[in-house]
Formats: C-alpha cells, sequence, structure tokens
C-alpha cells in the first residue's frame, strides 16, 4: 500500500478549509480554498459581503499565506434549490453526536429551513439552527427543536416529584430570607 505525502499546498489548503469549517460566519460549503506556493484562490458564491470577508481574513491570518486572491462572488438574492440545502444541512447535522432518541428532520420550503425533532441540550439545538444560518440561501430557519427532559429520558416508574417553588425577598430590616410557598 502506497502512503501518498501530503504537499505544503495541500496542508495550507486543508487549513484554512478547517477555519473556514470552525468559523460561523461562513460556510466551507459556500467557500472553494486553493494554494500554491503560499498563493491562495478563494472561489465561491455568498449572500452577503460579511461572508465575503470574513472567508478572506480568515485565509489571510493564516500562518503560510503569502498573498490571497479573493474571487467569492456577492449575490445578495443568491439562492439554492431547497432539496440542495436540506441534504447540505443534513451533511451537517449527521456529523452530530445523536444518541438515543436524539434526532433532527430538515424541511425546506423556498429557502426557509424548518427543524423539527427533539435533543439532549440546548447546545445541540443552537448547533443545528447555526447550520442551516451560515448557508448562503437560508431565507429563514424555524428551530421547532424540543429539548429531552431527564423524564424524558429515564423511565416511567419515577414520576417527578412536585416541589414548591422557591421565592427569596428582601426585607429592609433584617438581611435575606427565605419563603416558601404552599401551591
Amino acid at each position: 500500500m502506497e502512503v501518498v505525502k501530503e504537499t505544503k499546498d495541500q496542508n495550507l489548503t486543508k487549513r484554512i478549509q478547517d477555519r473556514i469549517r470552525w468559523d460561523k460566519r461562513v460556510s466551507n460549503t459556500d467557500v472553494h480554498v486553493m494554494s500554491r506556493s503560499g498563493k491562495v484562490t478563494l472561489i465561491g458564491n455568498v449572500d452577503s459581503n460579511t461572508k465575503k470577508l470574513a472567508a478572506l481574513e480568515l485565509a489571510r491570518s493564516t500562518k503560510g499565506v503569502s498573498s490571497v486572491e479573493n474571487k467569492i462572488e456577492v449575490s445578495g438574492n443568491f439562492q439554492r434549490e431547497d432539496s440542495e440545502l436540506a441534504n447540505l444541512i443534513r451533511l451537517k447535522i449527521s456529523k452530530m453526536a445523536l444518541v438515543g432518541k436524539e434526532f433532527i428532520s430538515i424541511q425546506v420550503d423556498n429557502g426557509v429551513v424548518r427543524l423539527d425533532g427533539t435533543v439532549s441540550s440546548k447546545q445541540k439545538k443552537a448547533q443545528a439552527a447555526s447550520f442551516a444560518w451560515e448557508l448562503s440561501g437560508t431565507v429563514d430557519c424555524q428551530n421547532n427543536i424540543t429539548l429531552l427532559t431527564d423524564s424524558s429520558q429515564s423511565s416511567s416508574m419515577n414520576p417527578p416529584q412536585s416541589k414548591s417553588p422557591l421565592i427569596f425577598e428582601l426585607n429592609p430590616l433584617d438581611s435575606l430570607t427565605r419563603s416558601q410557598l404552599a401551591l
């Protein structure tokens, strides 16, 4: 089996692509990177100048880059086919660690993304929406993902026990006192 050694140009291209992948201002699916001898060319289509400038900033600030030619085009009415947008979001979500009862479904209609499903954390819910928003062509994102509660994850043999809410009152004559409401 032959081992292919990565060239300096391939390494530089990969480092820039990785930086774009982890930056939420622009999507790596919108921007393609090529490099030769430290000279980088950015190609793609985005829906805002902010995304174009973010890609340029990320490329310029990468060690080993001597110059950047930015051929990214900005189109205020950039559109993607709904199926393409759904597939790109599905690809990004497939890399999330969804376990147990967690799932996310994606529907796209005229660039409006609708996310449904159930996840275990607010971070996962926010991450799924950020995948949609970072893609050029997303018009709106309706995040209808719900959070699994501890009771929905545990067995139904242990019903949640009700607790009275706690209220802290500040009494000007005393220090902080605690009172409990009986509901």
